[in-house]
């Protein structure tokens, strides 16, 4: 099995019942990268991360 795509997403994922307080700052949405990996059979898995904020 080998790589035969790598799809890179950047979203802003929403609060839900927000905005929130987070380390003094109000947050609404938090930066989101969501990484998707397709191997050449077909099967694809998919991982993100979530950013900090820089204030």
């Amino acid at each position: 099995m080998k790589i035969a795509e790598v799809h890179i997403y950047q979203h802003e994922l929403p609060v839900r019942n927000g905005p929130f307080v987070m380390a003094k700052a109000l947050v609404d949405s938090l930066d989101t990268t969501i990484v998707k990996i397709v191997a050449d059979n077909g099967r694809c898995v998919a991982g993100s991360v979530v950013h900090r904020r820089t204030l």
